[in-house]
């Protein structure tokens, strides 16, 4: 359980800081979107916008740290529903938006995909937050040996492509 909970960890890890990194790239967008929704008043939405790829290279670079990691697991599962609740905005609104969760890599739109992406990374996040142990993901070649270190990393890397494909996945048909 315990190379399980460090694959979880280190591919919430990635996926975090492979979508804010990509935000970077094009910070009008995020705004963009984020203000297109709806959800917030324009000020707030400018700010949630802003704020996402900061927010999400924080939890990345907290998680790999296992930075009071409890509170870290549940800020994600927070922002993370709020992904869902974006999305779920876009199909009720019958808006054709951009979701921009990996910036321009990917053309995706908001939608089921991008709910079952995020409930998918909300199930990781509440079960590394209810089995984490003290050993954090970057003191992993200490604890654990080849074999296992590498076992981690591939399963991380599962974890982080079966999120990408569940975002991918289109419903609309």
């Amino acid at each position: 359980m315990e190379l399980l909970n460090y694959e979880m960890l280190l591919a919430l890890a990635i996926t975090f800081g492979f979508s804010g990194f990509t935000k970077l790239t094009n910070l009008q967008t995020s705004v963009r979107i984020a203000v297109s929704l709806e959800i917030l008043p324009k000020k707030l939405s400018t700010l949630y916008g802003i704020l996402l790829p900061f927010s999400e290279l924080a939890l990345a670079i907290l998680i790999l740290l296992k930075f009071k990691l409890e509170i870290v697991l549940v800020l994600a599962i927070l922002l993370l529903a709020s992904f869902v609740i974006g999305n779920l905005k876009a199909i009720i609104s019958k808006k054709d938006l951009a979701c921009n969760c990996f910036g321009s890599i990917f053309n995706e739109k908001l939608g089921w995909g991008g709910i079952l992406h995020s409930l998918f990374l909300i199930v990781l996040s509440c079960i590394a937050l209810l089995s984490h142990s003290s050993i954090g993901v970057t003191n992993l070649f200490d604890t654990l040996g080849t074999v296992e270190v590498i076992t981690v990393f591939f399963g991380a890397v599962m974890f982080f492509f079966m999120g990408i494909l569940f975002k991918l996945t289109d419903f609309s048909q």
